[in-house]
């Protein structure tokens, strides 16, 4: 371990030169006989945020040790007891604040801890101890709709359970799995391992219960599912290091005047409030945004009315590793119906939930535009298409994308056709 010393009559933020400690097999005590006259002690360890257990795997994250001191990097440990022996992992120094454990099974506990390392010879002490038992993620049940909004009365802005479950009904518009948080309490992990889409809505702005499943979730983004969460202050409940492990998010901020309008996207359909599900004082703007400044995966951007500070702020953003995790900083069922229908299909196309035949271009509509670039990725003139799009275009069914495949898309966007041969 080591010692790292700052004195001054106000206090010094000066790191001042140590020397190595050749001899560690001694008790240390700080001052015993109450001889420096302090202004308080400060030891600080290394903080191990959480150790998600994923499917064959165990992924562990961290803070950055100090500000008032930059490590080279980081050594992790590994037990099969609490208190047993600890078995250094890396071969080299960790610079990054996170680690994947693949050499481990599904059922057994692992228990993780670290150490901050300095110039290759002075560590910190360890990290408290952070356990996670893998499990299988069979992912084989399509989406799960996790309803966690307060059952209102059935006015506006307070709906009742029955109109926000038909609000999602028709707008996710294909086959799930309802999920009723009022009624069965938190999701357990081996549940939510069965789906490959998770939606969790949370439309009211008085309760969230989001951060009572903060670690099953985070489990559940480390073993590759997807993930869209969208709320009312839902992100308030959400903790920073979450939100920076998984969306490499490092600040966010409430609008809370009643200012928002809409969220425009270039990615997807733009999302406007509809008034008529808003009390009227709201004047059809919604508060309590949130935004996301200083992101680099923006999705939607925020417009509020005339001369709202908040214009043009990134109010919902998009992770993509193993499977993909969208965070909305706004409720959804307030917005129009028609185009948060579209915007589910576009995402639930792109994370290959649907597949609408003949829409390459990820639109959710089948157009001319869809048949030329088929016809383009069948000569080889364009390339790196991802599955979903190989597959919405094959709509011969013959697994070759081909020129026969734009002409009988072409011949759809036409009118000419009204269903394609992969479909009978």
């Amino acid at each position: 371990d080591s010692l790292l010393v700052t004195s001054g009559p106000a206090g010094s933020s000066a790191m001042q030169s140590i020397s190595q400690i050749s001899d560690a097999n001694f008790e240390f005590q700080f001052d015993p006989n109450s001889w420096i006259l302090s202004r308080g002690e400060i030891y600080k360890i290394p903080e191990i945020n959480n150790a998600y257990a994923a499917d064959g795997k165990v992924v562990i994250f961290w803070n950055e040790f100090w500000e008032g001191i930059e490590v080279d990097g980081y050594n992790i440990y590994r037990s099969l007891t609490i208190d047993g022996e600890f078995t250094k992992l890396n071969n080299e120094l960790i610079t990054e604040t996170h680690f994947e454990d693949n050499s481990v099974g599904n059922g057994t506990t692992y228990y993780y801890k670290i150490k901050a390392i300095k110039y290759e010879n002075f560590a910190s002490v360890f990290s408290e101890i952070y356990e996670a038992t893998p499990i299988e993620f069979p992912m084989n049940q399509g989406i799960l709709v996790i309803d966690e909004t307060k059952d209102g009365i059935g006015v506006p802005g307070n709906p009742s359970d029955e109109m926000v479950d038909e609000f999602y009904q028709n707008a996710v518009n294909t086959e799930f799995t309802e999920y009723d948080y009022s009624a069965n309490g938190s999701p357990l992990l081996d549940f939510l391992a069965d789906y490959s889409t998770i939606i969790w809505h949370d439309d009211d702005i008085s309760e969230n219960f989001i951060a009572d499943n903060i670690n099953n979730l985070g489990c559940y983004l480390a073993s590759g599912g997807n993930l869209i969460i969208s709320g009312w202050k839902t992100i308030s409940e959400i903790p920073d290091n979450f939100l920076r492990d998984f969306l490499s998010c490092e600040e966010s901020e409430f609008a809370t005047g009643f200012e928002f309008l809409s969220a425009s996207s270039t990615e997807y359909e733009n999302l406007s409030v509809d008034a008529d599900k808003l009390p009227a004082p709201f004047n059809g703007t919604l508060p309590y945004v949130c935004v996301f400044p200083s992101v680099e995966n923006g999705i939607y951007i925020y417009e509020g009315i005339d001369g709202s500070s908040y214009d043009g702020e990134v109010c919902a953003i998009k992770s993509i590793s193993n499977g993909t995790f969208i965070l909305l900083g706004f409720p959804l069922y307030y917005c129009y119906d028609d185009e948060v229908n579209q915007f589910f299909g576009q995402l639930l196309q792109e994370m290959g939930e649907i597949t609408l035949y003949g829409d390459v271009d990820g639109d959710y509509e089948v157009t001319s535009f869809d048949a030329a670039l088929t016809l383009q990725y069948s000569a080889g003139l364009i390339s790196n298409w991802e599955d979903w799009q190989i597959i919405a275009a094959n709509v011969n069914g013959d697994e070759n994308v081909s020129s026969f495949d734009a002409a009988l898309i072409l011949q759809y966007s036409a009118g000419l056709i009204d269903e394609f041969p992969v479909e009978e």
